[in-house]
Formats: structure tokens, C-alpha cells, sequence
């Protein structure tokens, strides 16, 4: 994930934009507001993305979970994102909660990547899709709705 350029990530609830990788994040913050801390040993790394959601409801934003491997070190296994935090200073705000169709959300997704270490390949694991309940039929719907 050298130098990166506006990447797309397609998911089949909508579309995930990488829009900049941030190397040297020197702190980030909880969701209560308190700094924090590094596993000793490593550093924060971060990506700026844009979610756009494409089905009615998307109820927990992204609807995937990310992951990120080493560059040139698969056999040393997947970082997952830290959750609930957010890097100060910065317009975009914590990634979480729910939305709806169409609007755009910006956030960043950090992780913690040890030292000396290069951030390599960005894995997506989409959520499971929750299978659609049996339709209701019309004469259903006209008891419980009847025309006036």
C-alpha cells in the first residue's frame, strides 16, 4: 500500500472508497475522548475512506470488516482495525452507527502495525448478507392496512 491513489472497493451494499494512507499517526482517541495507547512495539497507520451506501439501510457502516496484512509478510497474519477510535484534529469523524441510502461517509480506519513494518494488502470481508424475510402478500397487507 505504497503511494495510493482514490481506489474503489466494490461490496455488494455499496461502495468503499481508499482515499489516503497516513503512516505516522501519532495518537488517536476512544470514543470517550482519552488518548490511546500503542502496543509497545508499534505505530498507527491509517486509512482515509468514503462509504456510500447503496441498498435502503446500511446498518453498521461499511458492512465489512477490514484487515490488513504486512508487506511481504502473509505468513504473519491479519491486523484488524482498532474500533471506536478516531485521529484528532481531523474533519472526519469516527466511523460507526447506521445510514441510510446514498449519503456518503468519510472516516478513517487505523491500525496498529509494528515497527520497522510496511503496511501491505487491505483484505475486505463483507458482512453476511441477512437473507430476506418471506414477502408479505397483498391480501395480508390489506388486513392490517385496509383501504379507506
Amino acid at each position: 500500500m505504497p503511494g495510493i491513489s482514490r481506489q474503489l472497493v466494490e461490496l455488494q451494499v455499496g461502495e468503499l472508497y481508499i482515499d489516503a494512507v497516513d503512516r505516522g499517526i501519532q495518537f488517536v482517541l476512544d470514543a470517550e475522548g482519552n488518548v490511546r495507547e500503542l502496543i509497545r512495539g508499534s505505530r498507527f497507520c491509517g486509512l482515509l475512506v468514503n462509504f456510500a451506501c447503496l441498498q435502503a439501510l446500511c446498518y453498521n457502516i461499511l458492512e465489512a470488516d477490514l484487515y490488513l496484512s504486512l508487506e511481504g509478510q502473509a505468513n504473519l497474519g491479519l491486523i484488524p482495525t482498532l474500533q471506536d477510535v478516531t485521529i484528532p484534529n481531523t474533519e472526519q469523524r469516527m466511523l460507526g452507527g447506521s445510514v441510510a441510502i446514498e449519503p456518503e461517509v468519510t472516516g478513517w480506519v487505523v491500525f496498529e502495525v509494528p515497527e520497522g513494518q510496511e503496511p501491505g494488502v487491505l483484505r475486505v470481508e463483507p458482512y453476511p448478507l441477512i437473507e430476506a424475510q418471506t414477502p408479505v402478500t397483498q391480501s395480508a397487507m390489506d388486513s392490517v392496512f385496509p383501504e379507506s
